[in-house]
């Protein structure tokens, strides 16, 4: 990856792609956006969506990593699953209620 050399300004990420993922029966939205970005040597997947944490009620997005763009996609895919196991294992609860998600 280049980094543009500038005395004000580096980019630390660079944007590499973007997936649409549908989400009918899983969330009350019918599709979420995974975002793909370029850092150094890694690339880093991050969800559009937000879920309600249980544990302190806050909101989480998910965030998977890899040495290609498609390891970081996989990654992210399978956090976003761990996280709705575990905050929501009757998933009508989060499929139902759009208290659960937030949009970013």
């Amino acid at each position: 990856m280049n980094t543009i050399k500038d005395s004000d300004f580096n980019v630390l990420q660079k944007f590499s792609a973007e997936y649409v993922i549908g989400t009918v029966g899983v969330l009350p939205i019918p599709r979420m956006k995974i975002r793909i970005y370029e850092e150094k040597e890694r690339f880093i997947g991050y969800t559009d969506v937000q879920l309600r944490i249980k544990f302190d009620d806050s909101f989480e997005l998910a965030v998977g990593f890899g040495k290609t763009e498609e390891e970081a996609l996989q990654d992210t895919l399978k956090y976003f699953k761990e996280m709705i196991e575990e905050n929501y294992p009757d998933l009508d609860e989060l499929a139902l209620n759009e208290k659960n998600i937030n949009l970013e």
